[in-house]
């Protein structure tokens, strides 16, 4: 039986021009991995979703669904987080009880949360994002700051023993590897992992075997 693949897209609609590349990359090199067509999930608020608008509330809720169906389901799958979408899955799976079939789960891009935050410090800056975004298709709530928890937080008191991979490319302005030494000092589980992929940045969608081998356990 193939292995199963969850993939989770950061906070730009996967299915927007500037997004399009990074997840047939990966869905890509999945099925030459051997695994399923993976499911790229599109959170509420995204126009490939249907609309609404999106916070981490919404989003860990619709994850929790995806989580319970593979359980119930009863074989083993994976999951691979963008950026925001790790936040989604740390969050989600924080609230959960321990998941039986999931085996590993590779967190790319992670968000530090001051850095988040400087997009939210003003109305201005607020409204910047929000267009940003909007561009890309997605639509935020209107209390989405608000609503977010810290990756430190969560990462520090992650409740499960599955196995996490947090990958960050070396030239990522936005989530740079100096954040992983940083995680490395005070998350001391030994589930989670760090790996430092040289020459990519935030947005990868040209095959790199480095990478891939970060987001696929090579």
């Amino acid at each position: 039986m193939k292995q199963k693949l969850l993939v989770l897209s950061g906070a730009a609609d996967p299915s927007a021009p500037r997004s399009q590349g990074r997840y047939k990359l990966v869905v890509e090199e999945a099925l030459r991995r051997g695994y399923e067509t993976p499911q790229v999930v599109a959170w509420i608020g995204q126009d490939s979703a249907g609309g609404g608008t999106m916070d981490l509330t919404t989003a860990s809720a619709q994850l929790a669904k995806f989580i319970r169906k593979l359980e119930s389901e009863g074989s083993s799958y994976d999951i691979v987080a963008f950026s925001w979408g790790a936040s989604v899955y740390l969050n989600t799976l924080s609230q959960m009880e321990a998941p039986r079939h999931l085996r590993n789960t590779v967190l790319w891009g992670i968000d530090e949360y001051w850095r988040f935050s400087e997009y939210f410090l003003t109305k201005e800056s607020t409204q910047a994002i929000k267009e940003v975004l909007r561009e890309a298709g997605t639509t935020l709530s209107s209390d989405f700051f608000t609503r977010q928890v810290p990756n430190e937080v969560l990462l520090r008191s992650y409740p499960h023993s599955n196995s996490i991979r947090i990958g960050f490319g070396e030239n990522d302005s936005q989530s740079p590897p100096a954040f992983a030494a940083y995680l490395e000092s005070f998350v001391s589980q030994h589930n989670i992992t760090y790996r430092i992929v040289p020459e990519v940045g935030h947005f990868v969608t040209d095959c790199d075997k480095e990478y891939t081998d970060c987001l696929f356990g090579g």
